[in-house]
């Protein structure tokens, strides 16, 4: 029997097919899309599918530190 093939788009960590929305809230206050994603089987955060896929984002990394993403949190200033 021939093995599956693996797919083209699929997390560089654990190979997952998926991601989701990471959902903040914004300045307002009101809860909506941030432009960033999570994938669906571990804790890779990007902006872009090109991370996801080739590697440049993390889990478990200080995304901020990197300059590439926000922290999760909508204020890191006050330490909640």
């Amino acid at each position: 029997m021939k093995p599956y093939p693996t797919p083209t788009h699929r997390c560089h960590h654990c190979g997952a097919t998926s991601y989701r929305p990471v959902i903040e809230r914004n300045a307002q206050g009101a809860m909506g899309p941030s432009g960033r994603y999570r994938c669906t089987g571990c804790d890779v955060v990007f902006s872009h599918i090109r991370e996801w896929r080739d590697g440049s984002a993390r889990p478990g990394s200080s995304q901020a530190d990197a300059g590439l993403f926000r922290p999760l949190t909508a204020d890191s200033s006050t330490g909640s």
